[in-house]
């Protein structure tokens, strides 16, 4: 997922009353099977955290943040270093890059 590159320094781009999704149709029905949910916090001394949810199913098409929860406050880079989460399986980065 990507925003404007050129949005306002910080992290602004990403409202943290929002969720943001990304949608996995397995099946071709046009419908989201699974799919990850991205909840921000709101900047803070210049710095964001970001939780990730797994959802299946019927909860795959639920417009709030549902399903497993996969990140907890997992630090968003604003700067240059990367700052990568693991957990499981799953390996997260969300932030700025050049």
């Amino acid at each position: 997922m990507n925003v404007n590159p050129v949005a306002p320094a910080g992290g602004q781009a990403f409202h943290p009353d929002a969720v943001y999704r990304v949608n996995v149709d397995t099946d071709g029905d046009h419908r989201a099977d699974v799919a990850f949910g991205f909840v921000l916090s709101p900047p803070e001394d210049g710095r964001r955290t970001v939780t990730v949810h797994r959802a299946e199913g019927d909860q795959a098409r639920e417009h709030e943040a549902a399903g497993r929860t996969l990140f907890t406050d997992a630090p968003v880079s604003l700067g240059t270093e990367a700052r990568v989460a693991e957990s499981g399986p799953y390996t997260f980065f969300a932030g700025l890059r050049g």
